[in-house]
């Protein structure tokens, strides 16, 4: 009982010292162990029938992860996470999803247009392991159509 009563406090004490400032929508966490600046960040795109969400934390405005989800109108939905980097004004990574019951991995682009990002779309090739990537970065397009606004991270 002791254990856990430490354990619960310590868990209590390190949420609280856990310092978070909330700046033009954004939500800077405290630095943790590394010293690493986190932002989170939330865009969406919502018309009449169709969703797009994206959450991403930013580490040192560098390193990227989050989740995606995709809610197409009478399409399977596809809800996933996602880890690479910021290069510039794109934003690559790998991402991992689950459409209809099954585990698959791509690599996403976005374009940083603004307080929006814009999906790229392009040829793409399958490797060995199954991982879809695109054959060559330099020839993606970005359509304006689904361009994902900044958004409350709710």
């Amino acid at each position: 009982m002791k254990i856990q009563m430490i354990g619960l406090l310590t868990v209590l004490v390190s949420l609280s010292a856990c310092k978070k400032d909330i700046e033009n929508n954004e939500l800077v966490v405290a630095r943790d162990d590394k010293n690493l600046e986190i932002i989170e960040e939330c865009y969406a795109v919502y018309s009449q029938r169709d969703t797009v969400f994206l959450h991403l934390k930013i580490a040192n405005k560098q390193q990227v992860s989050g989740t995606l989800q995709y809610k197409f109108y009478e399409k399977d939905r596809n809800i996933g996470v996602f880890k690479g980097i910021i290069k510039g004004d794109s934003l690559i990574a790998n991402y991992t999803f689950i459409s209809e019951g099954i585990t698959s991995s791509r690599e996403l682009v976005f374009l940083k247009k603004g307080d929006a990002y814009l999906e790229g779309y392009g040829e793409i090739i399958e490797k060995n392991s199954g991982k879809v990537s695109f054959k060559n970065h330099k020839e993606l397009k970005f359509d304006d159509s689904m361009l994902l606004s900044k958004t409350d991270c709710q």
